[in-house]
C-alpha cells in the first residue's frame, strides 16, 4: 500500500544520493593531482605540457615538438622511458625535438629520456634533440638520457644537446649513455649548480661549471674517443 510518507521517503533517498555524489567529488578534488601530458599523442610543430603526475610517460613521434615539464610536475615511465623520442624517419628525415624539464622526469628501471633514431631503407636520416634542465629540475632513471639507433645502419645518425642547471642521474649506469659512435652528445653545458652523473658516449663540445660525479664509473668520451677518468 502506498501511504502519505512515500513521497518524503523518495526525496530522502534522492538527497542522500546527491550527498554521496558530492562527497565523492570532494574526495577526488582533495586527492593528489593526476594529469596527462597534453596533447598526447604529440603534434608536429606544437607544444605538449605535462602538469601534475603522469604515470605512463609520453612518446614523442612528431618533429618540431616541444615537451614542457612544469615545475611541480612528475612524468614517470612504466614500460618505457618517461619521455621516449621516436620520430618517424619517413616523415622526419631531419627532424628535431626539444624538452624543457622544470620538474621531475623519472624512468624508473628505464631511461628518463630516450632518443632512438628510426631508419628508412636507402635514405639518410639525421635527427636532433635538445634538452634543457632548469634549476630544480631532475632527470633520473636507469640512465638519465640514453641515445641510439633503432637499427644498425650507415644511413642513420643523430645528435643531442643538453643545457643543465639541475640534476641528471643514472641509477643503474651512466647518466648520459650512447653506445653508438653515430649518436653523439653534440653539446653539453653543465652550468653552475648543475650535477651530471657518469658520461658514457661521445661529447663533441663540453663546458662544465657544475659537478660531474659518476663515482667509480666516471668516464667521458670526447670527440677523439679519448677517455678521461
Amino acid at each position: 500500500m502506498i501511504g502519505r510518507n512515500a513521497t518524503p521517503q523518495a526525496r530522502r533517498v534522492r538527497v542522500r544520493a546527491l550527498e554521496s555524489s558530492a562527497l565523492t567529488v570532494a574526495l577526488m578534488l582533495a586527492g593528489p593531482a593526476f594529469a596527462q601530458c597534453t596533447p598526447d599523442p604529440t603534434i608536429a610543430n606544437n607544444t605538449s605540457v605535462c602538469s601534475g603526475v603522469d604515470t605512463n610517460g609520453i612518446v614523442v613521434s612528431t618533429s618540431g615538438t616541444n615537451v614542457v615539464i612544469e615545475q611541480a610536475a612528475t612524468v614517470r615511465g612504466s614500460t618505457d622511458a618517461a619521455i621516449a623520442v621516436r620520430l618517424d624517419g619517413a616523415s622526419a628525415f631531419y627532424g628535431s625535438v626539444a624538452t624543457q624539464v622544470n620538474g621531475v622526469v623519472d624512468g624508473g628501471t628505464n631511461a628518463g629520456i630516450s632518443f632512438f633514431v628510426q631508419s628508412v631503407p636507402n635514405s639518410f636520416v639525421s635527427q636532433s634533440m635538445f634538452v634543457n634542465v632548469a634549476t630544480g629540475g631532475r632527470i633520473t632513471g636507469a640512465n638519465g638520457v640514453r641515445i641510439g639507433r633503432s637499427t644498425d645502419s650507415n644511413y642513420v645518425s643523430g645528435s643531442t644537446s643538453i643545457d643543465n642547471s639541475g640534476d641528471i642521474i643514472g641509477t643503474d649506469g651512466a647518466a648520459l649513455l650512447s653506445n653508438d659512435p653515430d649518436m653523439i652528445f653534440d653539446y653539453l653545458y653543465n652550468r653552475e649548480g648543475g650535477t651530471v652523473g657518469a658520461i658514457d658516449g661521445t661529447v663533441d663540445n663540453f663546458i662544465n661549471a657544475g659537478t660531474i660525479n659518476g663515482g667509480g664509473a666516471e668516464c667521458i668520451h670526447l670527440w677523439n674517443r679519448f677517455c678521461v677518468w
